[in-house]
């Protein structure tokens, strides 16, 4: 409950949730080109290349990998893609079965 003289710290404290991804991504560029590396045979029918995540807890490669996949949705027309335990899993649009 929100009191009269509480602060807001937060506009938005939906950004600290697990779940939240940013709309940029800034100081990934050479890991977004890999990963789209990897994925762009889904582009051209193809199955992706596996791409291997590592490094240390909360350095972003969970949300870094959410965004790529929030990207291909937007700009390739991929929808239903999402990670499981380190692993993206989804079909093309217009190809399920």
């Amino acid at each position: 409950m929100r009191q009269d003289d509480e602060t807001i710290i937060l506009a938005n404290p939906d950004i600290l949730s697990e779940s939240h991804v940013p709309p940029d991504i800034h100081g990934r560029e050479s890991q977004l080109k890999e990963i789209g590396i990897c994925l762009r045979p889904i582009t051209e029918g193809g199955k992706p290349v596996n791409c291997w995540f590592h490094g240390k807890p909360g350095i972003g490669k969970t949300t870094t990998a959410c965004w790529t996949l929030r990207k291909f949705e937007i700009e390739v027309g991929i929808k239903g893609m999402q990670i499981q335990n380190g692993v993206i899993l989804g079909k093309l649009m217009g190809n399920e079965k």
